[in-house]
Order: structure tokens, then sequence, then C-alpha cells
């Protein structure tokens, strides 16, 4: 995936074979670094570009987010939050990972087999704030449904096998809405960071905003 943060103008590059490179100044594109983990990982850039949080599921067993200073990245993590209630048996992949915009909540969207999960985190402290049920389900084989975290850090938008959107309290997990507009899996799900508009795609992109 390819990722543009705003703040610095930057560029952030994730490959399938788990690499991550970050490039900036965004013109013109100057290669700084590359990261190398050994499995597969999920990557964001908190709004004020200092930190770079990396979701990984850990050699020994489990899951993780690590958290690395972006100026100083290759020191290691300065901190790792484990992520409780995802076993290796169940794991399919990372479906989201995103800070709210005053970088206070990160939001993790699991895949499993039996269905999607998002884990709303404070950030400074690594606690799990809520666990939420997203769907259930889900297609052999085909993509696996993306999640995003608002902005304010209020709700979650997430995608499903089926096609419909589901828009989620994060505090509470109380069901908000459902947005019907797609008819197949919907792998890209994305609020604006700066606008009350959300994207989802799958063959086709549809735009949503309040009405």
């Amino acid at each position: 995936c390819v990722c543009v943060f705003l703040s610095h103008e930057s560029l952030k590059v994730q490959s399938i074979k788990q690499t991550h490179r970050t490039l900036f100044p965004f013109l013109p594109l100057t290669h700084k670094g590359t990261m190398h983990m050994r499995r597969a990982t999920f990557s964001s850039i908190d709004p004020f570009s200092l930190v770079l949080a990396v979701a990984v599921r850990e050699s020994s067993g489990g899951a993780s987010v690590r958290l690395f200073d972006l100026r100083q990245y290759d020191k290691g993590p300065f901190d790792v939050f484990p992520i409780t209630g995802i076993d290796d048996a169940s794991f399919r992949q990372w479906s989201s990972l995103s800070f709210s915009s005053d970088s206070k909540f990160l939001g993790v969207g699991v895949s499993t087999s039996s269905g999607g999960v998002f884990i709303n985190i404070n950030a400074s402290t690594g606690e799990t704030v809520r666990a939420v049920t997203l769907y259930t389900g889900h297609n052999e084989g085909g993509p696996c449904p993306a999640a995003s975290l608002s902005p304010c850090g209020s709700y979650v938008a997430s995608g499903s096998p089926q096609g419909p959107i589901a828009l989620v309290d994060a505090m509470s997990g109380d069901a908000v809405a459902t947005l019907m507009g797609h008819c197949d899996a919907t792998p890209i799900v994305r609020f604006s960071p700066r606008h009350a508009v959300l994207a989802s795609a799958c063959t086709s992109l549809v735009l949503w905003a309040p009405s």
C-alpha cells in the first residue's frame, strides 16, 4: 500500500514482502530508509509525523503494535503494545492501523477466521479501550474487508464480506449506521483526515458524507 502523510508531505510505501520504506520529502522523492520485518505487518504514521506504528505477528506467537521514533527508527521500538485475544490459528491478516487526529487513540483492525475485529487502544499506555466485532464470516481466498478509525477517534467504519459498510461507536461498540452501496467485499475503507468524508471501494469507489 502507499500512504501520503500531509503534515510533512511524506510518502510511505509498504510492500507485500513485509518491507517498509519511508520516502520524504515528497518532492523530490528521497529514499530515507527501509525496515525489514520477518512476518506480515501493517503500519501507520501519527498525524504529527513523529511516531511510526507497526502491527506485527510475533515469531513466538500472538501479535503486537511496535512504536518507533520516526526520526531514529533504526534504534528499534521505544514501546511495544501486546494485542490480546488474537491467536495464530484464527489470524488471517491485518485490515487496518490508524491514529486518531489527536494521536490519543490507535485503532487496530484484524481479519480472523471467524470475522473482523477492531481494537481501540490508548496510544500512550497500550491499554485496550474497546474490542469490537465488526462482522462474522469471511470470503475464503477473497479480499479481507478493511476498517478505519475516524479522525476524532469516535467511530469505526468497516467493510464486510457481503459489501455493506458498518459504522460503529469506537467506545461503546454500538452500531450507528449501515451504509449500502457495495455488492462485494470492501478491501478499502478510509476516513478523510481533514474532512467529514468516508471513502470505500470494491470494484467501484463510493464517497460518503453526512446528510
